[in-house]
């Protein structure tokens, strides 16, 4: 059974964001089944590139990031809140279309990014109820703590911003269970410290 390339994008998302990166992810494969395999082909993008193995792929920083990202998340929207994060902590300005279904996932997901998001200092535009974009907009920072609003996708895709903000926190971690119980576990042996309070 293959793994899964949703939770995959969040080893993509942290190698995005390091200064340098090679990571293993097992029983990935090259021909997928998965419409969201193409997350390999997305962070390309962001200067991260892939190699497949037989039963794995190797992933690792190298290329030069995008000036600027776009993107229809029509057939990929669980994907988005990844990409949001992580272009912006970037300073690569994005429009990601084809986002409406984001308003009835565990939580009205395009909300619960544009207000995370402002609390760090970006300021995100909705439109059109399918339309999420970011031109470089800037606004002070508030706090380091990030709501998770019971769905685990926002805790996931937050959680390697610490590689930029090292003091953010993320409230109500256990959501993760419903996709990838294992994530903070895995979190810790890749390095990671990570303090409970």
């Amino acid at each position: 059974v293959e793994s899964d390339w949703i939770s995959a994008s969040y080893w993509y998302q942290i190698a995005a964001l390091s200064k340098e990166a090679h990571i293993t992810l097992p029983g990935l494969f090259e021909k997928s089944y998965q419409g969201d395999s193409k997350v390999a082909e997305l962070f390309r993008q962001l200067g991260v590139e892939t190699i497949y193995g037989k039963q794995e792929v190797h992933i690792r920083k190298g290329g030069k990031p995008v000036e600027r990202m776009e993107y229809n998340f029509i057939n990929q929207p669980d994907l988005a809140q990844t990409f949001v994060v992580t272009c912006a902590l970037l300073d690569i300005p994005f429009r990601f279309c084809g986002l409406q279904s984001l308003k009835i996932k565990e939580t009205d997901r395009m909300a619960a990014l544009i207000n995370e998001m402002a609390k760090l200092g970006y300021v995100l535009q909705e439109s059109d109820g399918s339309v999420l974009s970011w031109d470089g907009e800037r606004c002070a920072k508030s706090t380091d703590s990030i709501d998770t609003y019971e769905d685990h996708r926002m805790a996931m895709a937050f959680a390697p911003a610490c590689l930029v903000l090292p003091d953010i926190s993320i409230n109500n971690p256990q959501v993760v269970s419903k996709s990838y119980p294992k994530y903070w576990d895995n979190l810790r042996q890749a390095g990671f410290i990570l303090n409970e309070i």
